[in-house]
């Protein structure tokens, strides 16, 4: 088969032998197309990839097993070109060669120019909805509403992971008749457990933004502190909010037991889930932003590391409340302090939920599953 994916953002050969951070484009959303894009080209089919380009990426190149065109102008959340660039692209595309067109964040402008070329070439499109219901300004709101309803409405196939956002998704335009449940996956395979370290450690991974709920965490060590456990929590990330974060360390008492190491290289990043006791993601939800799948939840699982974490979206499907993790109310210091003093007393339930979670996504949530369930879908829409 022909794929054509349509992404807000999808790195070149040089972003990855180069300095180039992930964390400031490729979040969960952006790491599942890459994933999929990569998997299905794997499996002998011909992908092609159009993005945003950002910076001097190339415009054409081959990567990662696809061939990759990038444009100015079809960026995120609802930003868009001048009228003469969208009107090139258009007539560019008019030669795509795609059996199925897969278009990634509905609200995003690449969505609406994929929507576009599949309903004038009359490809089959599906889109998938990686969890930002809007965000920006008002007026930017609106024109994200507006690009929703025009790509969800007139779709083949709508794929999401779960089902915690599908109201919002039939307040746009979605029906159930073309709704299909795909749960997102991992590659098992890149993760390992380790020993854990001596010394008890807590672990968050994320973009240092508001919704992220890094404070409520930092709340959570000062009150353990002061309770008189001893523990290494290790915040990783960059975002907007590291200042902030930095200064609550300081007037919590707590500088010489918390690290913030910054942007991790991928290695690294991999040996500090597998070596932390637990993960703690405590991000915050509600009108405009879910969790659909929570990736670095799902990879310090795959790292044998349960986690505590808020009921947000499609992480309830991995954290099992007493049985792969907690979980805990949001914006509630105090739940996240009670669960991380019973995992530093009671050893031996740590062990137990270690070992569940590792088994969990192994099972439920591998990278193989969810790419031959999208090829499944594919055949359908073909047939």
């Amino acid at each position: 088969m022909r794929i054509a994916y349509f992404a807000p953002f999808y790195p070149s050969r040089s972003d990855w032998e180069s300095n180039f951070t992930p964390g400031m484009f490729m979040g969960g959303g952006e790491t599942y197309a890459l994933s999929l894009a990569e998997g299905v080209a794997a499996r002998g089919h011909e992908v092609t990839v159009i993005s945003h380009r950002i910076g001097k990426q190339p415009v054409h190149e081959f990567a990662r097993g696809a061939q990759v065109r990038r444009y100015p102008g079809i960026a995120i959340l609802g930003d868009i070109a001048d009228p003469w660039s969208i009107l090139m692209l258009l007539t560019e595309l008019q030669r795509l060669r795609a059996d199925v067109v897969h278009c990634h964040h509905y609200m995003h402008f690449s969505s609406f120019i994929g929507t576009l070329i599949g309903m004038r070439r009359h490809f089959p499109v599906v889109i998938t909805h990686h969890g930002m219901r809007s965000m920006g300004r008002r007026y930017l709101r609106a024109k994200q509403s507006l690009l929703g309803k025009f790509v969800l409405s007139r779709a083949t196939a709508i794929a999401v992971g779960n089902l915690y956002d599908w109201p919002w998704l039939q307040r746009l335009g979605a029906s159930e008749d073309r709704r299909h449940v795909i749960p997102h996956g991992i590659d098992v395979d890149r993760f390992c457990p380790q020993e854990k370290t001596s010394e008890f450690t807590i672990l968050f991974v994320g973009r240092l933004e508001k919704h992220k709920g890094v404070p409520d965490l930092v709340q959570a060590a000062a009150i353990l502190r002061r309770q008189g456990y001893l523990f290494r929590l290790v915040i990783v990330g960059r975002g907007p909010e590291r200042d902030g974060i930095e200064q609550q360390i300081v007037a919590s008492g707590l500088t010489g037991c918390v690290e913030l190491p910054g942007f991790v290289e991928d290695q690294q990043l991999r040996g500090l889930m597998a070596r932390a006791h637990v993960l703690v993601f405590p991000s915050t939800f509600g009108e405009r932003y879910t969790e659909v799948f929570g990736l670095v939840v799902a990879e310090a699982m795959a790292s044998g590391t349960p986690a505590i974490a808020t009921p947000n979206g499609g992480v309830q499907d991995l954290v099992l409340d007493g049985q792969t993790g907690f979980l805990v109310p949001q914006h509630s210091p105090e739940s996240i302090a009670e669960k991380l003093e019973v995992l530093c007393r009671d050893r031996a339930q740590l062990a137990q939920l270690s070992s569940n979670a590792l088994c969990h996504v192994r099972e439920r949530f591998t990278l193989d599953r969810m790419i031959e369930e999208h090829l499944s879908l594919y055949r359908s829409l073909c047939g």
